[in-house]
């Protein structure tokens, strides 16, 4: 079965091991496979300043939801 690795708030809050999006400051996810954003997601994290998405087929328009963000990794995307 194939299934689409989706980068969303339940995967970040997990990955950062957070019951609340507010708390997220950096989220590492490297070599994940993820290969599609659920960008309606990403506006509660509000916090977030840093993610790590290296080795993964994300594109850097798809993060524009995280107003914070200061440091990205899409290295290998």
């Amino acid at each position: 079965m194939n299934f689409v690795r989706l980068l969303d708030g339940f995967l970040i809050l997990d990955a950062c091991k957070q019951k609340a999006p507010n708390k997220v400051i950096f989220c590492k996810l490297p070599s994940r496979k993820i290969i599609d954003v659920a960008e309606e997601d990403l506006h509660y994290f509000e916090n977030l300043i840093g993610i790590d998405l290296s080795e993964n087929k994300v594109r850097l328009e798809q993060l524009k939801n995280l107003k914070a963000l200061l440091e990205v990794n899409l290295s290998y995307n």
